[in-house]
């Protein structure tokens, strides 16, 4: 985000969030600083899943518009928020196809979660101290 000359403050309450994974509250995370109250208490609204997805307040773009304002730079309010919302899209999109590999990937007819049990059993198995062979 700091390449797209992002807010540094907005910056931290986006990647607090995201780290939270929907268990905090915009409202929590920017403590109570009163630029950013409003734009929180309608993040809040929107909620997690629709962040993800693409979905962020205009009062989030017209503070990013302010930001611009006040620096050099090239960065458009509309490029920034369609940017952002891209980032988040393709995060939506990485985390999709990990848990659909990690649940639907087979290999040898075997999906990911028995290889992993296999893996375990043959490692246990070589930990364990195996009795003498009997002679005849």
């Amino acid at each position: 985000m700091e390449e797209f000359d992002t807010d540094f403050y907005s910056q931290y309450a986006i990647e607090e969030y995201l780290l939270g994974h929907g268990e905090l509250d915009m409202c929590d995370i920017i403590d109570g600083q009163p630029v950013y109250i409003e734009f929180a208490e309608i993040h809040d609204i929107l909620g997690w899943d629709n962040f993800v997805e693409g979905r962020i307040s205009k009062r989030l773009v017209h503070l990013q518009a302010q930001y611009l304002s006040t620096i050099q730079t090239f960065v458009q309010p509309s490029s920034w928020a369609s940017g952002l919302m891209r980032q988040l899209l393709l995060l939506t999109h990485q985390q999709w196809l990990y848990r659909n590999c990690t649940v639907h990937y087979k290999a040898e007819g075997r999906s990911l979660h028995q290889h992993e049990q296999i893996l375990r059993k043959v490692t246990t198995l070589l930990h364990t101290d195996l009795p003498e062979p009997v002679t005849y």
